[in-house]
């Protein structure tokens, strides 16, 4: 297990950075599968310290679903 101890600490360690963290969420999100996203938000919002409410990796995913049936695809990027 420390390898996927050591494997999580680099991925919070990196994801600390805004560009990083938003090119990891485009690569969750070009995934399409909703677990990614999740899992990829709860990553993110570890990273950054942000506070959590639980709701937000399914408001993603949702607002990801909707635009796509438009034909639009839903972005991250850094301020």
């Amino acid at each position: 297990m420390t390898i996927l101890r050591d494997y999580q600490h680099d991925l919070i360690e990196d994801l600390r950075d805004p560009r990083e963290a938003a090119e990891y969420l485009n690569a969750a999100l070009e995934d399409g599968d909703c677990a990614v996203v999740t899992t990829a938000l709860r990553n993110v919002i570890e990273a950054l310290a942000l506070p959590a409410h639980g709701e937000e990796a399914e408001t993603l995913c949702r607002l990801k679903d909707y635009l796509g049936t438009a034909g639009l695809r839903l972005t991250i990027s850094p301020r």
